[in-house]
């Protein structure tokens, strides 16, 4: 008979399983402590670059090489964090969270990395473009349109003056300025500007703005904009240039860091002090004054500074680089806007963000634009917020409801301010106690195929004024008060289609005097159709 040895019991087993069970958490504790410090660290090295990158003066070229090694450090970083055990590692209570936090980490990594990349892509663009600006392959005149955020427009405000600005081997001289009533004396006939809009239901929107330069500039698509004023300068001065270039009071304040403090009178100007000065304080001077005279002191300050600025720039030792860089970062904001007479320049031209067309393949897929509905200059005190959030998948159809929320926050003094700034052309009121209070035109530019469902405005029950299409795009239109002093919201709800949705939607923004600020909710995919 054979001896056999009793079969451990649970109380002899426990300390083996314990044992086990120590050795298995220590083997994670090392591994994840040591992985863990390598990816910390490439991580690190990797916002560090990014960061770095950004903040430099480097060339595109370098740049590139910063964004590409970021990278690929998250890259590495990413497969260490999802191999087995640490994949295991994160449903251990206590172990878990190292894990939860690096991953955390590298999605905000991830979204800064794309967000640089995407910066990058424009930025290399633009400078493709700067040789054509600069008349660096060729000389280029350009018929210059300069707007004035203070009384809002789609693509940077009322034209206020247009001139010629000769750009020759990276340098950029203006040969003429004059206010912008030289152009406004004539207009285009109902064919001339349907051949250039082409479509009965933009003309819906617009109706015959698009016929004048000084509400030529309502749609947020440039190539229009330039067209028509192109077409009216042939027409007053009889010759047609290589193309329009437009910019607003933020880009002649980015170009005055380069040109240096302008003296106008008593005041110096200041490329801190040029936006505040363009939109507000240019008017401060014609209080109690007739609005004939206002205008007509007004445009020959504006026009005395921007001829110092761009003279300063010419006579300067400041290279086409750093020219170009500044145009860029302007060209990035909306701020400066180019259209070229020649069709090759003008097809590379319009895929970047200095064409600011519908040819550009990442133009937004939403857009609110604002239009001073008041005629007066009170855009300089609102400052706008656009929020877009996407809701609930339809299943009937390829659709979604979605929301678009636009908040005017009105922040104009009641009183103190010429009458030329505060007056309400649209009421027949020259000069209104209390001042402060416009009317606003908002045209909410959604996917193609949207179906309006309903509107508030300050929580009451509204409809657009019209609702037509321009550039791919449905177009809802409102007309509201702006009233003094007050915070108020149109809140939009509609359907929109969902097969050609973009999992992160590109918001325009529109260039302002007070920039307008944008944001959209995250959202998961809808199914598309079978």
């Amino acid at each position: 008979m054979t001896d056999h040895m009793p079969e451990p019991g649970p109380r002899r087993r426990w300390p083996w399983i314990a044992l086990g069970a120590v050795v298995v958490v220590a083997f994670f504790g090392v591994w994840l402590g040591v992985t863990g410090r390598s990816v910390a660290a490439g991580l690190q090295q990797a916002r560090t670059d990014i960061v770095s990158a950004l903040a430099s003066d480097a060339g595109s070229g370098d740049l590139a090489v910063s964004l590409a090694r970021a990278r690929a450090a998250v890259e590495r970083a990413d497969s260490r964090v999802h191999d087995p055990i640490w994949s295991i590692s994160a449903h251990v209570p206590i172990l878990g969270r190292t894990p939860a936090a690096v991953r955390a980490a590298m999605v905000q990594l991830r979204t800064l990395i794309h967000d640089a990349a995407s910066n990058l892509a424009g930025y290399q663009g633009l400078l493709k473009v700067a040789p054509i600006l600069l008349g660096l392959e060729r000389p280029h005149t350009w018929l210059l349109l300069m707007q004035n955020g203070a009384e809002a427009r789609a693509t940077g405000g009322l034209i206020g003056a247009t001139g010629l600005l000769r750009a020759d081997g990276g340098r950029l001289t203006l040969t003429r300025i004059e206010p912008n009533d030289v152009l406004a004396s004539t207009s285009l006939s109902p064919e001339e500007a349907e051949a250039i809009v082409s479509s009965s239901r933009t003309r819906d929107l617009y109706g015959s703005d698009l016929t004048r330069i000084l509400d030529v500039n309502q749609s947020p698509n440039f190539a229009i904009t330039a067209k028509v004023a192109m077409q009216l300068e042939r027409k007053v001065h009889g010759v047609t240039h290589d193309g329009v270039i437009a910019m607003d009071e933020h880009t002649m304040a980015d170009l005055m860091k380069i040109s240096g403090p302008v003296l106008i009178g008593s005041t110096t100007v200041t490329a801190d002090s040029a936006v505040k000065f363009i939109t507000r304080d240019i008017y401060t001077p014609f209080i109690g004054k007739p609005t004939e005279q206002a205008v007509r002191e007004k445009d020959r300050t504006l026009a005395t500074l921007v001829r110092a600025v761009f003279s300063q720039i010419s006579r300067g030792t400041s290279s086409p680089t750093k020219l170009a860089r500044v145009v860029a970062a302007a060209a990035a904001d909306g701020r400066i806007s180019l259209w070229s007479a020649d069709v090759n320049e003008q097809a590379l031209i319009g895929l970047t963000s200095i064409g600011n067309t519908t040819e550009n393949p990442n133009r937004p897929d939403i857009q609110a634009v604002i239009i001073n509905g008041g005629g007066n200059k009170l855009e300089a005190y609102i400052q706008a917020h656009v929020q877009y959030s996407r809701g609930t998948c339809l299943t009937n159809r390829a659709a979604r409801e979605a929301r678009l929320r636009v908040t005017l926050d009105n922040r104009a003094p009641s009183s103190g301010l010429p009458s030329y700034v505060a007056g309400r052309i649209d009421l027949g009121i020259a000069n209104p106690k209390p001042q402060g209070s416009t009317r606003e035109v908002l045209m909410l530019h959604v996917p193609r195929g949207s179906r309006f469902e309903s509107a508030t405005y300050s929580g009451k029950a509204i409809e657009p004024q019209v609702i037509a299409a321009e550039s791919g795009r449905r177009v809802f239109k409102f007309i509201v008060e702006s009233a003094q002093g007050q915070r108020q919201t149109l809140d939009v709800r509609f359907t929109q289609h969902t097969s050609n949705e973009n999992e992160n939607p590109v918001i325009g923004i529109q260039p302002m005097a007070l920039p307008m600020t944008a944001a959209s909710d995250s959202a998961p995919m809808c199914p598309k159709d079978s």
